[in-house]
Formats: C-alpha cells, structure tokens, sequence
C-alpha cells in the first residue's frame, strides 16, 4: 500500500470528500446488548479532557511529553461501532470496512481523509460504542493520514508551523532543521516536482552527518521523507545512540522509537487483555540506518526549540453586540492563534439545545474561518423570531473549546 503524502512540513497534504454508502439494515438495542462487550479502554470527551492544556509556563521537556502522550492516547482509544460501516480510504477509490461488534484502537489509516479524536468522541457512549448512523455524515472523523495524526499531537502545544502548506523547514514557516545536515532552502520545495527529494538531500549530507542530526533529536520531535511518495512521523522517545570503536556513530546499532500511522490493519492486545484492531505503530524501532535508507530528515518546533514561546490562547468571533441574526451569523469569522478543529453553533432555549451545527476543519492550522458552510440559511431563519440565544464554541487543536460568542437571535 502506498503511503500518503505527508502534507506536514513540506507536504501537500491532499484531502477531498469521501463517501459513505449506507450498509446494512441498522440492529435492535436487544442486538446491541447481544454484541458489544464493555470496553476497558473508551474514547471519551472525559478523558480526553484529563490532558493537561499548554500553558506559557511548561518546560520543553513538559511541552514535547503533552504532544507525545496526547498522540499515543488517540492511538490507544478503543472503540467499536453500532454497525457494518463501509468507506473511502485512498484517493484511487480503494475502500475499507468496519465491522460491527469488533474493537478498534485509534483511527483508521486514510489518504482522502482527516479526523481526530476530539470527533470520535462525540458519537462514541460511555461503553465505547460509536454511533455509525450519525457519525457516517461526517467520514472524514474516521481516518487519519500520517501526517494528521501527528500534527493533532503537535497541535497541543504548536501554534507557529504551518501545517497545511509549508514546503521548507525553516523559522518562519515553524520549523527548524535537527542536527548539522544542510541543503539550499531556496532551491528546496518537498513534493515540489523537479525539487531535490529527502532522500537525495540525506545521500548528499552522508551517513556520518545523517547520524549526528538524527542522534541530535528529541521526543516529540519529527521525521519527513519524501520520495516516490510521502510520510511523517513523531519521534516517541529520545534515540539510543551507540558509539562505535571508531569514536563514531554506528547507525546499524543507534535507534529511535517513533509512533507512526500506517495503512495496514494490525492486532494488539492491552495490560488489561482485550485485544483491539488499529492502523498505527506507538514505539516502533528505526535504526539511523534505516532512517538514512528511507531518506528521512528531523526536525523540531519552535517552541520546542525555544525560539517562539509558547502563547495565551486568544479565540475572537468577528462579530459583536448581543444580538444577531442568520446573515450576521453566516457572515462572520472565527480566528485563533492555536489551530481550530471544529466550530459549534447552538441554538439554545436556556440550558436546552433546539438546534445545533458545526464546522468541521479539513486539516490542522486552520486559524481563520467562516462557518457559513455549516449553516442552512432558510434552517436557521425558522427560528429568528423565537427569542432563542446563540451559543457558539471552538475546538481548538491544544484541548481548549472556548464560547466565543453568546447572543439573542433576532430577526
């Protein structure tokens, strides 16, 4: 299976709808009893909640440790659905199921596609038991491209890389190189056509300069190659390098674990024995070798480096008063300085929900959107002269779901 083009730093990430054709005849609640077992380990809006969220004064060891665990619990999540699900998973049209009454771990491997867990969350009950009939609305919750499932754990603690359209590891653009390998910036477009791919840059720095950057690298830190095709990866632990009796590097022997996202189905059994199904490796093995082979380059963040500190969140919805009305309310902008994932819209008669949207982000950076994409004009304007309130919230990518903006909807 061909890997997908990793987006993130330097790689066009390719997203594009995909579909969900309905399946089978939905089970009874007695069938549903009859074929989920309880789940130990469940995707849950409450755990997720449990991480801690950035904050300016976390050490860079905290920082790279929040993005790290954050990526290995979105991999370890088990949930299972309420149905036979069948969709979209490369962008040649290949498909994949899922099977009702089997457990999964994570998200599943998909080129066409992006989700996170913050999404799955919400369709899943407090066994673990996910909602397929309302969840298959919205496909692009139930896959994760390699690049993607990094970049949500990035996300925590990011706020200066350009996730969506960076070309070159540099500081402005949020990411700087690891390690003393070099190449021309201004030459160097990843996935760019005629520009010189990873593995050429990697063959001309050499295997002793290779070693260093990679042996310079540190948890939460990244891997990119691109060649005939793509891939990105998180660094899980600090490498183990072993120095050999020239006084240098021996790559067969150095290592690094990473966690990774992959397009083959596997089985895993947790502490507790129950044995899930997932597309993912969490500490897998790469020696320096390999890496070099494979044409990987390391990089880091900004304020893993300490180059960029990290921020206060600062959420705004453009428009103000407290009042507004369906136009208003398709025609104004959320903007963060953290990454948003989704944008809820609530239609509220006091604690009660009569109406609810949301705007979902194809990929992570988002920091600027207009939600009128989420919205049914002649929907909303039903409800105008009712004298509800408006509600609306963002899922930002550090854990945060601030409201932004509350307000009486008006004619």
């Amino acid at each position: 299976m061909k890997r997908s083009i990793a987006l993130l730093l330097a790689l066009i990430l390719l997203l594009c709808g995909c579909s969900a054709p309905s399946a089978e005849t939905e089970p009874t609640e007695k069938q549903y009893s009859q074929n989920y077992p309880k789940i130990e380990n469940p995707v849950s809006a409450e755990r997720i909640a449990q991480f801690p969220v950035k904050s300016g004064d976390m050490t860079e060891a905290e920082m790279r440790k929040l993005a790290v665990d954050f990526f290995e619990y979105s991999k370890t999540a088990l949930w299972t659905p309420d149905r036979e699900f069948h969709y979209i998973k490369t962008g040649e049209g290949a498909t994949d199921d899922i099977h009702l009454g089997v457990i999964y771990g994570g998200l599943p491997y998909i080129a066409v596609a992006s989700g996170n867990v913050y999404r799955l969350a919400e369709y899943a009950d407090e066994n673990g038991v996910v909602d397929m009939t309302e969840a298959e609305k919205e496909p692009k919750r139930f896959g994760n491209q390699c690049s993607l499932a990094s970049s949500w754990g990035w996300a925590r603690v990011i706020n200066s890389a350009e996730f969506s359209w960076t070309y070159q590891m540099v500081h402005q653009k949020g990411f700087l190189r690891v390690g003393p390998y070099t190449y021309n910036d201004n030459l160097v477009r990843f996935g760019g056509g005629a520009s010189p791919t990873t593995g050429a840059i990697a063959n001309e720095n050499g295997p002793e300069v290779m070693f260093q950057s990679y042996a310079a690298m540190k948890m939460a830190d990244g891997l990119v190659n691109y060649n005939e095709a793509g891939h990105a990866m998180m660094v899980y632990r600090d490498p183990v390098v072993v120095i050999g009796p020239n006084n240098k590097i021996d790559g067969a022997s150095s290592y690094v674990e990473i966690i990774d996202q992959f397009g083959s189905w596997t089985e895993s059994t947790t502490e507790d024995g129950v044995t899930y199904t997932h597309k993912d490796y969490v500490g897998r093995k790469m020696t320096f070798t390999q890496l070099l082979q494979d044409g990987y380059l390391p990089f880091t963040f900004a304020e893993f480096s300490g180059a960029d500190p990290i921020e206060e969140t600062e959420c705004v919805y453009s428009h103000s008063g407290d009042t507004i009305n369906t136009q208003q309310l398709m025609a104004a902008t959320v903007t963060a300085n953290y990454s948003i994932s989704d944008v809820f819209i609530c239609l509220k008669d006091g604690d009660k929900t009569v109406l609810r949207d949301v705007y979902r982000a194809d990929t992570v950076g988002v920091k600027s959107t207009n939600i009128y994409k989420a919205l049914s004009t002649k929907q909303w304007a039903e409800y105008t002269d009712k004298g509800y309130t408006v509600e609306i919230s963002v899922q930002l990518g550090t854990g945060e779901c601030p409201v932004i903006y509350t307000g009486k909807f008006v004619p």
